[in-house]
């Protein structure tokens, strides 16, 4: 007599719910969002690092990222890293999505550091669920007397068709924090 019965004595079943399950986690990919904005900065990419890795002075101009710190330091004498956190890093970063509302303290961890990008990645427990990967690019223009700075992020998992209206105004607060620090920056210049 066989002991299996029900779902373990068909195989077949086994084979269905597991091309099901393959068949669904395949279309995780198309559970992504992407948010880019982009500001000119008048000063060079150098200058505008050096305000934007000044995270002690955040509280004073930044209205997304009001507390930013480097909660776990990783050794960056063998990395390509020349100002602020290498790879590796953890960050401790609280950030005001609504801004009648307290801050959300998040642990991303930086994945580049270079005089042309700073680059995170956050994620919720497990990146299947939801992950943003976050970048900051200084590209210079106009023979490097400006910068185009580009905020990007790259949300993905299977949390972000649920998140439309918090990342609708996660994008507004980019808008933010780039108009901020170009005026942050262009008033340190013109000093």
């Amino acid at each position: 007599m066989n002991e299996y019965t029900g779902f373990y004595k068909n195989p077949r079943r086994h084979l269905v719910l597991g091309s099901s399950a393959l068949y669904g986690l395949s279309h995780l990919s198309a559970m992504t969002r992407d948010i880019t904005k982009t500001i000119t900065i008048a000063a060079p990419p150098a200058k505008v690092r050096e305000v934007f890795f000044d995270f002690a002075k955040y509280p004073e101009w930044n209205p997304f990222f009001i507390s930013f710190e480097v909660a776990k330091l990783v050794d960056s004498t063998n990395s390509s890293a020349i100002d602020g956190p290498a790879p590796g890093s953890q960050l401790k970063i609280a950030m005001t999505i609504d801004t009648s509302k307290s801050a959300n303290t998040m642990y991303p961890t930086v994945l580049k550091n270079t005089a042309e990008e700073f680059r995170w990645k956050g994620k919720l427990v497990f990146d299947i669920l939801f992950a943003g990967e976050h970048a900051f690019q200084f590209k210079p223009i106009e023979d490097g007397t400006k910068t185009e700075l580009v905020q990007s992020e790259h949300f993905s998992g299977v949390l972000v068709p649920l998140t439309g209206g918090i990342l609708d105004k996660t994008e507004t607060r980019f808008d933010d924090l780039n108009v901020a620090l170009k005026k942050r920056v262009e008033e340190l210049v013109t000093q």
